[in-house]
């Protein structure tokens, strides 16, 4: 049962906002980014459905440690354990680098090769992890094992 579903972050907004009134070289790639991690998001509706153990779904929970703010894509919440799913929507061929806790993606745009660098979805995933259980504690709360887990929602990547 899906208790919070998706939702577009305050920032996505602003850019649809925008379109048309600003620079479009400006808002292009954010705003593609937003959509793209949008749609990655709403990707995981449909394996999420299957599942068939009781459970609830969060979808883009946002929460607050001491005014420091963190935010999980999808909360998979059951009676044995808790699981917070990352997705991510990179198209390309995507190269993790542990050493440098980071993910280059390569990728062909207009027939040019295009590199983008970004930072370890594991290790992101992980602090969500700490931060939900440093809330939980504070909010006085039993909480099960956390899980974590990283899902490639775009078919195009490799």
């Amino acid at each position: 049962m899906i208790i919070k579903n998706h939702s577009h972050s305050p920032y996505h907004l602003q850019l649809e906002s925008l379109v048309g009134r600003a620079s479009q070289q400006k808002i292009e790639k954010p705003l593609y980014q937003e959509r793209s991690g949008y749609f990655g998001e709403r990707a995981l509706d449909y394996p999420l459905k299957k599942v068939q153990f009781p459970h609830f779904t969060t979808h883009h929970v946002r929460l607050e440690n001491d005014q420091i703010g963190f935010q999980m894509d999808s909360v998979l919440w059951t009676p044995r354990y808790d699981l917070i799913i990352e997705a991510k929507d990179y198209t390309g061929h995507l190269t993790f680098n542990e050493g440098f806790n980071q993910i280059i993606q390569r990728k062909l745009v207009a027939g040019k090769e295009e590199i983008n660098v970004y930072d370890d979805p594991v290790l992101q995933v992980e602090e969500q992890k700490l931060q939900l259980e440093l809330w939980l504690e504070a909010e006085g709360q039993f909480f099960p094992p956390i899980e974590t887990l990283v899902v490639m929602t775009n078919p195009r990547a490799y």
